[in-house]
């Protein structure tokens, strides 16, 4: 079983969790070809939640979206964006890099925000994949 930390945690990740990761997620949870795989995520998705700082969230859900699409196998749904997602991924990676060094503040705050909104477009892509759905991009 999955727990999922304090509210006052990361509480974009968390809405992300309830709004577009979990009724896609359950889904595969039913299907037992699959469940193991869903679980994983929801235990990265919510381990990335306990880093303290905005960057430090941002990266570990980075970083558990790049582990689940690594572990996508030949035959698995989603396996031909692929390679596609891992270059958003770096992209993505890359920019909160730059943002860091770049700003401070208020206006580093709000485009770590921007970024971790892409990085749930990734995953949704990923997850639209899964139940064979387009992605409104």
């Amino acid at each position: 079983m999955v727990k999922l930390p304090d509210v006052s945690k990361g509480k974009a990740l968390l809405a992300t969790l309830a709004t577009i990761i979990t009724p896609k997620v359950m889904e595969l949870l039913q299907d037992p070809a699959r469940a193991e795989q869903a679980k994983q995520l929801l235990e990265r998705l919510a381990a990335a939640t306990k880093p303290r700082t905005a960057d430090a969230r941002l990266a570990a859900k980075i970083a558990a979206v790049r582990a689940h699409v690594d572990m996508l196998e030949p035959g698995d749904v989603g396996y031909a964006q692929r390679d596609s997602l891992r270059a958003q991924l770096s992209g993505l990676e890359k920019k909160r890099s730059l943002v860091m060094g770049a700003y401070t503040g208020r206006e580093r705050s709000r485009q770590l925000k921007g970024i971790s909104k892409q990085v749930d477009d990734v995953l949704a892509q990923l997850l639209q994949a899964a139940d064979g759905t387009s992605h409104p991009s």
